[in-house]
C-alpha cells in the first residue's frame, strides 16, 4: 500500500523572506518614533540646544600639550624638592 503524503502548506507561492519585510517595516516606525520624540523634546526645551553649545570648550591639541608638560614639569620640581 502506497500512502501519498501530505504537504504541510498547500501553497506554493509562499514568500520566504515575508518576515523579513514585516521586521523592517517595524524597525522603520520605531526609528521614526524616536525622530519625532526628539524634534518634540527639542521644541518643548529649546534651551537644551543652547546650554550644549555654551557648554563646549574650544581647546586645541597644542594648548593640551602644553598645559601636560607644564605639569610634569612642576611634578618634577615636587619631586626633586622631597
Amino acid at each position: 500500500m502506497l500512502r501519498k503524503r501530505r504537504r504541510i502548506s498547500d501553497s506554493v507561492d509562499d514568500d520566504p523572506m515575508g518576515g523579513l519585510n514585516n521586521l523592517s517595516d517595524a524597525m522603520l516606525v520605531l526609528v521614526l518614533g524616536f525622530l519625532i520624540f526628539a524634534i518634540l523634546a527639542l521644541s518643548v526645551n529649546p534651551d537644551m540646544l543652547e546650554d550644549a553649545k555654551s557648554t563646549t570648550q574650544d581647546v586645541s591639541t597644542a594648548d593640551t600639550f602644553h598645559k601636560i608638560t607644564q605639569m610634569q614639569v612642576e611634578l618634577k620640581r615636587v619631586v626633586t624638592t622631597k
